[in-house]
């Protein structure tokens, strides 16, 4: 795997070959040592920076599997050819499903085992099935997941604010002088060039002053607002 680059496939492939990690049954499952080596021996190839990145990558996959695992057998119910939109669904459930039977039993109990050493219950703590229930365990992914979408929808939203701009520049100039008709084309430019939220601000501003202009050219009874600016 290329350093600094996670791929998916080619980590569950590590993943799975160390069932201490994921394997509730397996012997060395609750050995610390034998978890700590295995972490280390996945690092190399996994692209990650260090042994904590991996924990929270490893509890991201695992939160992502387990609620496409719910919404498949939720819609199986009605749909039995329903198949999985997630694209390395097949491959961790291809090891992962050993443990569904307990998940199962968990989600239904809801019940935490709290009386595990401080020590277990700090190494466990990035196993889904191993300490939390389905829906709390996903709340931390569920957040960042959700802080994703606000910053694209910001980002749609000030790529709107700036091309509707443009388009207001566009429009003005049939009605304006060569020189605003330039002015107009040059601050677009600019405000293209600039992040998105300093884009937005300057805009505001802008039509702040514009408005405050046509406000005083209405009270002051200007019938050219080119003087506005002289």
């Amino acid at each position: 795997m290329t350093k600094g680059k996670f791929n998916i496939f080619e980590f569950l492939n590590e993943y799975q070959k160390y069932p201490c990690l994921w394997d509730k049954s397996h012997s060395s499952y609750k050995i610390k040592a034998e978890r700590n080596l295995a972490l280390q021996m996945i690092l190399p190839s996994s692209g990650l920076a260090n042994i904590n990145e991996l924990k929270r990558k490893i509890r991201i996959v695992r939160c992502t599997y387990n609620q496409e695992l719910v919404k498949m057998k939720s819609i199986t119910r009605i749909n039995s050819n329903y198949k999985p939109k997630l694209v390395w669904f097949e491959l961790a459930h291809s090891f992962l499903n050993k443990n569904v039977e307990e998940n199962e039993k968990i989600e239904t109990n809801l019940v935490l085992n709290v009386t595990e050493s401080n020590d277990t219950t700090s190494e466990e703590s990035y196993d889904f099935s191993q300490t939390l229930p389905f829906l709390t365990q996903c709340q931390y992914d569920e957040n960042e997941r959700t802080m994703l979408n606000n910053q694209q929808e910001l980002s749609s939203s000030l790529d709107d604010a700036v091309k509707a701009l443009k388009c207001a520049y566009s429009e003005y100039q049939e009605s304006t002088s060569n020189e605003f008709h330039t002015f107009g084309k040059h601050v677009a430019v600019q405000l293209e060039k600039l992040p998105l939220v300093e884009s937005l601000k300057l805009q505001a501003e802008i039509q702040s002053l514009l408005t405050q202009a046509r406000l005083r050219t209405m009270n002051g009874g200007f019938s050219n607002p080119k003087k506005l600016f002289k």
